[in-house]
């Protein structure tokens, strides 16, 4: 029988904490997380791992499972009471840098009177698509998807900008 305090400390010399171990019958079955590695390093924190836990005496096989923390969805909100400061602006401005730094990015404008973010990202004659009963959003050249709340028509002289609309009424 192996004892399990020589595997822990051969794993915490190439593994820095990241590996959890037990072993039963000589097989050592190690975990390892590799949250915030790129696969060269995973790989290679995998192939020491393995390594390292193969030198302890009384192991025979060696089971190694890669695991990483999942990703959170983070949901921004960008409003004000007021019209006319700006929400739509800096809400593409935001989507837009979250995009091009590597984040997977939304954009859902839910101005009913003037819907304008479509037009902020380039694609204002673009019209979602509808598939298996929901609504698509429609990709967009700065690397984010947009939908717009009255996407369903196109926009009218009434919906073409909060100063308008308060113009109109």
């Amino acid at each position: 029988m192996t004892d399990s305090s020589l595997l822990d400390t051969a794993l915490i010399r190439v593994a820095q904490g990241r590996a959890t171990a037990r072993i039963e019958e000589g097989r050592a079955s190690i975990i390892v997380d590799v949250s915030g590695l790129d696969d060269a390093a995973r790989d290679a924190l995998e192939a020491d791992v393995r390594a390292a836990a193969s030198d302890v005496p009384g192991i025979s096989s060696v089971r190694v499972a890669l695991t990483s923390q999942r990703s959170r969805r983070i949901v921004l909100a960008v409003a004000s009471g007021k019209g006319g400061v700006g929400k739509s602006t800096v809400s593409a401005n935001l989507a837009i840098a979250l995009a091009r730094s590597g984040r997977r990015v939304g954009l859902v404008d839910a101005d009913i009177y003037g819907p304008s973010q479509p037009r902020l990202m380039g694609v204002a004659d673009a019209k979602p698509t509808a598939r298996d009963k929901v609504l698509q959003p429609v990709p967009t050249l700065m690397a984010c998807r947009c939908c717009r709340w009255a996407c369903s028509s196109p926009p009218t002289r009434q919906s073409r900008g909060a100063g308008r609309w308060r113009r109109v009424r």
